[in-house]
């Protein structure tokens, strides 16, 4: 048998280590499709290019470690449980707890900072965070992870993302640094996390504001999600007893921008989600077909990953 090309040794590898990463022997990695997906037994990364660049292997390896801790470090019905409801402050609690997972990754293994350093450098600079000019909604969950991981970490911001964490930085890193020290004390502990993350959250006035999905914010968590927070699918808990009630303190500064960006007003209550349980069958119909497409196994799949399942 000949001797394995560098890309297949690549791939290899970065399966590999991403099983290490999040202790999971039996779980299953495949290079295919467009885009990115994890679910609790399968991991799908977009294939390697035939030549491997330094900057696109540290990008890739930055990906699959980011996807590996939160196998390893993240409890989907803890995080559930402390979810705020509201869309903006939805994705910024989101981004706390990617500081969290990614800091117990890089204060335990030697070179995974460096991967999640070009990975975020990556996903900055296709966000276009260098060309911003003043604060908005849309990038404050992210400015809120980079600030929060830099005092956690010690890890410098991209330099795709410089400019935006400059002009977030006189507004929320005097309220991160009175927090980073008992958010970092938290860091095995997810439920002692989130308690500290929704408390700082309503310090920095986002309590009880009533953000409800416009296509701004809508946006927002498409962002959120390529950047930081891997969608790992399967047996979602619902958890709609435990409602945390925070105080909000107003005069932080954030709030006015956060309002302006989003066109809503501050006061009101939090939108709660639908009580229906979720066992309940709803009549279904189909709206219209005029928009459907259909895809065909070769646009998602290269050659040999078909030859596999045929």
């Amino acid at each position: 048998m000949g001797q394995a090309l560098p890309v297949d040794r690549f791939r290899q590898a970065t399966a590999g280590t991403l099983r290490a990463i999040a202790g999971r022997a039996d779980l299953a990695v495949s290079f295919t499709g467009r885009s990115t997906g994890c679910s609790d037994s399968e991991v799908r990364l977009p294939p390697p290019p035939p030549a491997l660049a330094y900057d696109e292997v540290m990008r890739m390896r930055g990906e699959a470690d980011s996807i590996a801790l939160w196998l390893r470090h993240h409890d989907r019905s803890i995080h559930a449980r402390y979810t705020p409801d509201t869309a903006l402050t939805r994705a910024a609690f989101d981004a706390l707890e990617t500081v969290r997972v990614e800091s117990l990754g890089c204060k335990r293994r030697n070179g995974i900072s460096r991967n999640l350093a070009a990975w975020h450098q990556a996903c900055c600079q296709a966000q276009g965070y260098d060309l911003v000019t003043k604060c908005s909604a849309s990038q404050f969950a992210v400015a809120l992870s980079l600030l929060l991981g830099e005092l956690i970490m010690g890890q410098k911001p991209p330099d795709a993302a410089r400019t935006l964490v400059n002009l977030w930085r006189p507004r929320l890193e005097p309220e991160l640094r009175g927090a980073a020290r008992g958010l970092g004390a938290s860091l095995d502990n997810q439920s002692d996390y989130a308690r500290k993350a929704r408390s700082l959250l309503s310090r920095l006035g986002l309590s009880n504001m009533d953000l409800t999905p416009d296509p701004l914010l809508v946006e927002t968590s498409k962002n959120m999600q390529q950047l930081l927070m891997p969608q790992i699918t399967g047996g979602g808990v619902e958890d709609s007893d435990v409602q945390l009630q925070l105080r909000e303190e107003p005069g932080t500064g954030i709030q006015s921008v956060l309002e302006s960006s989003a066109g809503r007003k501050p006061g009101r209550q939090p939108v709660i989600a639908s009580s229906v349980p979720s066992t309940v069958e709803l009549p279904y119909s189909v709206y219209t077909t005029a928009y459907d497409e259909v895809v065909h196994a070769r646009s998602l799949a290269e050659a040999e990953e078909l030859s596999r399942w045929r």
